[in-house]
């Protein structure tokens, strides 16, 4: 379906960076070497926190949430936020613009020898959840790459997502506008934390 709202993609400001794996693999040199492997989250290694005893263990977390939260505003819908993202993601994935240019990906990887509806079923096949990066998975992040950047997947995608987050923002001004206000609270409560201040 095709939103309320107009949405021009601008080809010249690309947000990859900022988005990371929001759309998917979109640097054709990480997918030359991992496919659709994220290393910086694999291969980071586990460190085992000393254990505490479960008594010592609530009463900081106890602490910790209070303290944290001295002064933040009541929220009816504290993750008010993170619903709304979900949903204009979501939203942008069914839209009939990025439907089209998702039409067009997948017409272009099956050019280069693979069948795939969309960029999330690239993404998520099975078949590269191995320990180490195939040559196969390999080919197919290459395409994956290659085809979004000719589709134009990403500048379209992320046009319609940013759409409907601003759609959405502007139909919840006041309970967002608090969530703003509660997480300065909390950021400032976090730093006085880490200062020394502990406000016991």
């Amino acid at each position: 379906m095709s939103g309320p709202m107009r949405v021009v993609a601008n080809r010249a400001r690309i947000p990859w960076a900022r988005h990371g794996q929001q759309y998917g693999v979109t640097d054709e040199g990480r997918a030359a070497r991992y496919g659709y492997h994220v290393p910086e989250i694999t291969d980071r290694p586990y460190r085992r926190e000393p254990a505490l005893p479960d008594d010592i263990a609530d009463d900081c977390l106890d602490w910790a949430r209070r303290r944290l939260n001295q002064g933040v505003p009541d929220l009816a819908q504290p993750g008010l936020a993170q619903m709304l993202a979900l949903r204009a993601h979501l939203l942008s994935r069914e839209d009939s613009r990025v439907r089209a240019v998702f039409g067009a990906w997948s017409r272009c990887m099956r050019e280069c020898g693979f069948s795939y509806p969309d960029p999330m079923a690239a993404n998520n096949d099975p078949a590269s959840a191995t320990e180490e990066p195939t040559e196969h998975e390999v080919r197919v992040a290459v395409a994956d790459v290659r085809c979004k950047r000719t589709a134009g997947v990403v500048e379209v995608w992320s046009a319609v997502e940013t759409a409907y987050q601003r759609w959405a923002i502007d139909a919840h001004p006041d309970q967002l506008e608090l969530i703003r206000q509660a997480i300065q609270v909390r950021l400032a409560n976090a730093h006085a934390v880490l200062a020394g201040h502990s406000g016991r």
